[in-house]
Order: C-alpha cells, then structure tokens, then sequence
C-alpha cells in the first residue's frame, strides 16, 4: 500500500495534548499536533490530524481511524488471515471447541480435583466456559495442546469423569480486540450516590423488590420487614460494605513473590479503564501498592459480546494452598425444596468484595497497569480458594439457620417454607444475620415471597422440581449434529437433566456408541 504524504501541514495551535502511552506502557511526549493531506494509493486523499514527537527517524503511523478516515477498512481472519472454510450455501453453524478429559479421574465426595483437558489451539491463552455450576470458567494456558482445570464434586459419593467427556468450552477469538471492539458502559459504569432521603430510599427499593415480582403487590408483614432491613439492602455500589467477621488470607508458603509484565491497554480504552480504577481506589475496593507481587489484567470477553475487566492469578493460584471445604450437593439442594410453596431467592452485592483480606493476601492480589501497581483490600475474583472460602464464611453466617428451609449454593442463598407466616420468620431472621455481618443484598437481584423461582437451572414451586423451559427448548431446537463435536455437545446438554428421564443411559447409548470416547456415568 503506497502513502503519499503532503508536507504542506497546518500547524494546530489550539489543540490540548492529551496524554498517551506507548505498548510498554512509558509516556509518550509530542512536541504538537499538525493537520497534513495524506493520499492512499487505491483508496482516497484526506487531511489527517497528527502528534508530532522527537524521534531519530521519520516513521509515519497510521492507525485504524486514520486508516478508515480515507476509505480503508481493515478485517482480521483467524489463523495467519486464511479464511476457515465453511459451507455458505447450507449456512452451517459454527459450534466452538469442546474441552474434553484426557483421562479418567475419580473425583472423592466432597472433594476437588485438578483434571487435564483438551485445548483448542496450542500455547494460546483462551476462554474456558463451563457448562457445570461444579466448574469454574477462567482464562487457562494451552500448553502442549491441553489445559487444567479444577473441578469440584459436591455430592455424598464419588464422582467418576471419563476420558473424552466434554466439560465446557473454548472460545477463540473471544478475546478483546483493540481494533475492533468497544468497552461497553454497563462493565465500566462508575458507580454513582444517589442522594435520597431515608423513605424516599425505602419507597423506591420496594418498589424495584415488587418489579421483580410476578406478581405486583408484597404483603404487608414483608414490607414491614424491608423498612426495618432496609440497610441490609445496596441500591447502588456505592453502598457496599465489608463484613468484620473473617478477613481472608492467602497462603504461598515460602514461595518467592511472582512478578509478571503489565499486559498493554488500547490506547482508546486507557482513559475509562483509568477512571474505573480510580473510582474502585475511591470505593476502598482496591489501593495503591508496592507489593513485589504483580498479576497482569486482561479484558475477557463474555458470550453475550460485553467485556470483563480480570485479573490473571493463574501463576498465583499454582503456588497457593488450595481449600477443600465441600460444597453443597445441588440435588440434596434441589430436595429440600420440595413441598414448599415460598421461595426467595437472595443476591449478595458484589459477595466477594464484602470479605476483607489481610496485610499478606493483599500483597498477594497485586496488579499491574498501565498506570501503575494496585492490589485489592478484599476478596477478588480468580483466586483459587475464593468458592470455597464464600461458602464457608456464608455457612458460618447463617449457621443453624441452614437446613430444610434455608440453602446456600455459594452466593446462591434460597429461603423455601410451606407457609407464608413461616416464610417472613424465616426471611426476617436470614436478614437480621446478614445485618449482624454487615453485608448487603443486591435488590436487583433478588424476588421476595415467590410462588415459582428459577433455581441452578431448574423451576422449584409447591408441585416440585422440573426442567427450565427456556433450556429443554434449546435442547428441542438443537441442530442434528453432523460431527462428533456437535454430538457431543448435545449429549452434554440433555445430560444435565437425565435425572428427569426414565432410562436416560439407555436410550442415549446408540449416540455415544458414535463417540467411544464420551461415556457417560452409568453406561
């Protein structure tokens, strides 16, 4: 591509220079901002603006708007820009790369196991989505063409995983792209105070908690209870408080401090990443640091598009002391639920960034940026032990409150009774402990004195426990699978609900007798 470039400029004078910085994350200083018109061969001429800076040579960089200012649009195609060859005419779907077991591995009861995966391209980072709530999804390492991941087993007896069984999937491309992607304002909305008098504030969380009800009306005693619980409740982030129960360390033995590079920014997004971290140093989530630790953060996309602002602890996470503490089984869960009429499901806000850490796990979580060192003064996500550290401190929050009527899936609490009356004892007693602890509800989040709610991918009301809809029409409308992949896929799928299908590993055999590697439990 020949540039030509006119050396007849304009020089802007009434322009403020803002601040960049350069890939390895150093200022950049320009002596100032000139206005020159620059031709494309095979494209258009344009008058393109341009910092002016110092340098020995005269190199002239042209970026992607400058680029698209003179008609020049840019794609980029995975594998070295060869196209993947699809069959346009029949409109295939395009169906990510499972990640399946690469051996057989008995899991104890109520253990946690590391198990080894295929990966989807070697030696790249890529996205893990699992497709189990015993599964943690996370950024992992492809090294030799496989992963690991770790993977609990909440039940009261053994759980075996056989080679080949697909337990998630990766997903390449997925990863933020500076040219082409925009971080989306819900990921770096800063949190705002919202200055209300005290019954303003109550008049409007009860009247976001009977939105988010099927039906529009909360009884009288329930209202009663969120005027008296009303600080128990976080309208905003702003509001977020930290418990003074526990504060949480993590272990590393005598383990030198890991000290990793800080992963570049797009120049475009450094400003809004800049004023989220500032407003999280303003909110006491995160602090100033010079700790000799240092994890790199990365933009990880999510499925639906938007973005997540991570932390990568993989290297922490391997010299850490991992916790074994069980979590519960969802079907005793599931169980329990049975033959009650009353249900509220409850969302702590942000839960782990309730839980303070101490001086050592502090230094610990340190990251780098772009615009300098920080670590966390609570419990970030990505650290090994943080599931079951959350269940256990919610554990030794509602103490006996736990059992028939109370449940705890992590952040997952679930109120079910078989009378109303009980359900606002119930209810008011699980607030007054969450009071006692310091910790807030998310309202947004959570449906008070339901009838029907929707529970770890299942319907639960007074008649019992059945499929989710909206998933076993996935299910129905699945595409015939054409390749082991997509089979396997789907026999993932319907496999979360055999327990609702009579013979379930008889009638599917004949489909994982096409993949002898994938058999599931019990075939």
């Amino acid at each position: 591509m020949g540039v030509e470039f006119d050396h007849s400029v304009e020089i802007k004078d009434n322009i403020q220079i803002q601040q960049v910085i350069d890939a390895s994350g150093q200022s950049m200083n320009f002596l100032g901002v000139i206005a020159a018109l620059v031709k494309v061969e095979g494209a258009g001429e344009a008058k393109v603006q341009m910092h002016v800076q110092k340098t020995a040579d005269c190199t002239l960089l042209l970026e992607r708007n400058a680029l698209e200012f003179l008609g020049i649009k840019i794609t980029f195609s995975p594998q070295n820009g060869k196209q993947k060859n699809e069959d346009d005419n029949n409109h295939t779907q395009r169906y990510p790369a499972l990640a399946t077991a690469t051996e057989r591995v008995l899991i104890p009861p109520k253990g946690i196991a590391t198990i080894t995966v295929n990966g989807s391209r070697n030696n790249k980072d890529q996205i893990f989505w699992s497709n189990s709530e015993r599964i943690a999804s996370g950024v992992c390492k492809i090294v030799n063409n496989v992963a690991e991941i770790r993977v609990a087993n909440p039940e009261n007896k053994p759980w075996v995983i056989q080679k080949g069984k697909a337990l998630g999937e990766w997903e390449e491309g997925k990863w933020y792209d500076p040219d082409t992607a925009d971080l989306p304002g819900d990921m770096l909305a800063i949190a705002r105070p919202e200055p209300t008098s005290q019954q303003e504030r109550v008049d409007k969380l009860i009247d976001l908690l009977i939105k988010n009800r099927c039906e529009n009306e909360l009884g009288n005693e329930v209202i009663v209870l969120i005027q008296e619980y009303q600080n128990v409740f976080a309208l905003t982030d702003v509001e977020l408080t930290q418990t003074h129960m526990i504060e949480h360390d993590v272990e590393v033995g005598n383990h030198e401090p890991i000290r990793q590079k800080t992963r570049p920014v797009p120049l475009r997004l450094r400003g809004q990443v800049n004023e989220m971290l500032m407003d999280l140093k303003k909110r006491n989530i995160i602090e100033e640091s010079t700790s000799p630790w240092a994890s790199p953060i990365v933009l990880v996309a999510k499925k639906d598009g938007s973005l997540r602002l991570c932390v990568d602890y993989r290297e922490v996470n391997k010299v850490t002391k991992k916790d074994s503490y069980p979590i519960p089984s969802i079907d005793v869960i599931l169980q329990n639920l049975k033959g009650k009429k009353w249900f509220s499901p409850l969302d702590l806000a942000s839960g782990y960034w309730q839980i303070p850490l101490t001086k050592r796990a502090k230094e610990i979580s340190a990251f780098t940026t772009t615009s300098g060192l920080y670590q966390f003064r609570v419990l970030p996500f990505g650290l090994t032990a943080a599931p079951a550290v959350f269940q256990r401190f919610m554990e030794k929050v509602l103490g006996e409150l736990i059992g028939p009527e109370v449940a705890v899936y992590i952040d997952d609490i679930i109120i079910a009774t078989e009378t109303l009356e009980r359900h606002t004892e119930v209810l008011g007693a699980v607030l007054d402990a969450f009071q006692r602890a310091n910790l807030k509800i998310k309202p947004q989040k959570c449906r008070l004195v339901e009838p029907a709610i929707q529970f770890l991918g299942h319907i639960v009301d007074k008649d019992g426990v059945r499929t989710d809809p909206e998933k076993i029409e996935k299910i129905k409308n699945y595409p015939r699978p054409s390749n082991l992949a997509q089979l396997r896929t789907f026999l993932g799928m319907a496999e979360y609900y055999q327990k609702f299908v009579l013979r379930f590993a008889e009638i599917a055999k004949p489909l994982y007798a096409l993949g002898s590697h994938y058999t599931p439990r019990g075939v």
